[in-house]
């Protein structure tokens, strides 16, 4: 996870950002004052579905690409349902090896899988490829360079295209040999948008307070992709207030990296037709692992190391399991797969590490968040 002035490493491939503001007093604001105190987030209602709306999109029939189509829907053919979905077990790990010191995790990417193989991108840009049957590491390009997510590759026609912080390249699927390197500038997003309203002049602080709340913060808000089923827009929202003045946050680094431990969030359905609010889930920690949907089953990642599967009609939470460490990846799902990435360890001794679920599996993580 990234601090203030840096780019957020909490989204996957394709970053949605959805910026507004909340404005109120912050009882404080000094380095000292606690930011979940002083800043308490405004959280949905939660909303159960009474008439559960029937998907109408075509589902890709596997997670060939970052957001499973070109429509980005995240929303792929399976045989995942609510009805089975608690018989996901481990099938396998890859460990992830970035360096504790880096700050934004080890893995922040949606994985493709084409051809049985699941090709994978760390945050220091190495690249692997792995079998999805038994988890063989079949080759990895090696980079060490980090980049501070997210990332990820896509694979065309044999080709693995991607990315460095500094250079776009393409591999060999099937060796992981490169074939070609772009060097590219250096990139730096804007984290301070949202204290500027819509319709302000540029260097406007729009009558901004000395001190207030913004919320969604540079953490907060939907921060990463949506799933579509055609019927329904799912979105995982995290709940994430900060104390700011006009020139940027005042609580300090460590304040906000503690607020974004803490804060909470929800799994939202949406009705496309109407804009309605077809259901609202609370969820205990912030969901930075999108929203991915397979048949009527829903899955996120929080922040805190928990897999989700969530009914796609009712919000009701099928299954919460504990990853080895926290994460702020996206799942991919294939076959009767799932692949998820832990790699944000928040203690020294969490094990970061790609997991492969599969329907019917019995292996057992070495370690978990909830150890």
């Amino acid at each position: 996870m990234t601090g203030p002035g840096r780019r957020s490493a909490v989204a996957g491939f394709s970053l949605l950002l959805a910026a507004g503001l909340a404005v109120s007093g912050c009882g404080g604001g000094s380095s000292s004052t606690s930011a979940t105190s002083a800043c308490p987030a405004k959280t949905g209602k939660a909303v159960t579905a009474s008439n559960p709306v029937a998907p109408s999109g075509k589902p890709a029939a596997g997670w060939t690409l970052p957001g499973a189509d070109l429509a980005n829907t995240r929303d792929v053919a399976s045989t995942i349902t609510s009805a089975n979905v608690a018989k996901l077990g481990v099938a396998w790990t890859v460990p992830l090896h970035t360096s504790l010191s880096h700050t934004d995790g080890a893995y922040a990417t949606t994985p493709v899988i084409v051809n049985g193989v699941v090709y994978v991108q760390d945050l220091q840009s190495n690249v692997m490829a792995i079998s999805l049957a038994t988890g063989q590491v079949l080759w990895t390009h090696t980079y060490n360079s980090p980049n501070g997510g997210p990332d990820g590759v896509n694979m065309v026609g044999g080709v693995v295209y991607g990315a460095t912080n500094r250079a776009a390249f393409a591999l060999d699927a099937q060796t992981g040999r490169l074939l070609w390197k772009l060097p590219v500038g250096g990139h730096q997003g804007h984290e301070n948008d949202g204290q500027l309203t819509e319709n302000a002049k540029p260097g406007s602080h729009a009558g901004l307070p000395a001190k207030f709340c913004l919320e969604p913060s540079i953490f907060g808000g939907i921060e990463t992709q949506l799933a579509s089923n055609g019927s329904t827009t799912f979105a995982a929202v995290n709940d994430l207030a900060l104390p700011a003045s006009r020139t940027g946050y005042t609580a300090g680094v460590a304040a906000d990296l503690a607020a974004v431990e803490k804060a909470a969030g929800e799994m939202v359905a949406v009705n496309q037709d109407t804009g309605t609010v077809e259901w609202d889930t609370p969820i205990p920690s912030s969901p930075y692992g999108a929203a991915t949907v397979t048949n009527d089953v829903v899955f996120t990642t929080t922040f805190d190391g928990d897999l989700y599967a969530l009914d796609a009609g009712t919000g009701k939470i099928l299954m919460k399991t504990p990853l080895s460490a926290g994460t702020n990846a996206p799942v991919a799902v294939d076959g009767d797969y799932v692949i998820a990435g832990a790699g944000f360890s928040l203690v020294p001794s969490q094990k970061r590490m790609i997991i492969a679920y599969k329907l019917g599996a019995t292996g057992k993580l070495p370690d978990t968040v909830a150890s």
